[in-house]
């Protein structure tokens, strides 16, 4: 079974973008951590081990790359009416420089 870290930055980063933007349609809190937990078993099932850890995953959901991914979702959302948890072509390039920087 896959460990997923709750946010740690629930203002900014690809949580607190996606609530907040949700949270302007009235949708609820609880479809923005169910989002989170899809997209981080996601992240950890198609990133490249060994630096895909849940950590890691979190610090990167956490950060402005997480923004980045949230306001694809966002803008998906709002011309389709549908939240789409899909991962795009440039995930793992963006997570590795993202790791890059970290470390």
């Amino acid at each position: 079974m896959t460990h997923i870290q709750e946010s740690q930055n629930k203002y900014w980063g690809f949580y607190g973008t996606l609530n907040d933007a949700l949270g302007r349609k009235n949708i609820p809190e609880s479809i923005t951590v169910q989002t989170w937990e899809i997209i981080s078993v996601k992240l950890l099932a198609t990133l490249l081990k060994p630096t895909a850890d849940a950590e890691t995953v979190r610090e990167y959901l956490d950060s402005k790359s997480g923004r980045h991914l949230a306001n694809r979702i966002v803008d998906n959302y709002l011309s389709t009416g549908v939240i789409m948890v899909e991962l795009p072509s440039w995930i793992q390039t963006s997570f590795d420089q993202f790791c890059l920087q970290q470390y």
